[in-house]
């Protein structure tokens, strides 16, 4: 007879991520992704939906956001907003 133990090392939680700002993903595969982690036992998702350099998901409500905040340059150096890294 085995007796496994099977829990997480740290922090009570097994968590992956999933980089959607800079990368696309087709809902199906974010479904997919999701029931992965389920069979698996992760139980944290950690989804990056957008990221410094670009607001990618449209709103109908706040349309500002992708017209203008979808496109950036560069980003600011870190502390110092006066300096860009591009």
């Amino acid at each position: 007879c085995v007796t496994i133990k099977d829990m997480p090392r740290f922090h009570q939680w097994r968590g992956l991520h999933l980089d959607v700002g800079r990368h696309f993903f087709p809902v199906q595969e974010v479904k997919r992704f999701i029931d992965l982690m389920s069979l698996y036992k992760y139980n944290v998702f950690h989804w990056h939906l957008t990221e410094d350099q670009g607001w990618r998901i449209e709103i109908d409500k706040y349309p500002l956001l992708t017209a203008i905040g979808s496109k950036r340059d560069a980003t600011p150096v870190l502390n110092d907003r006066e300096n860009l890294d591009g």
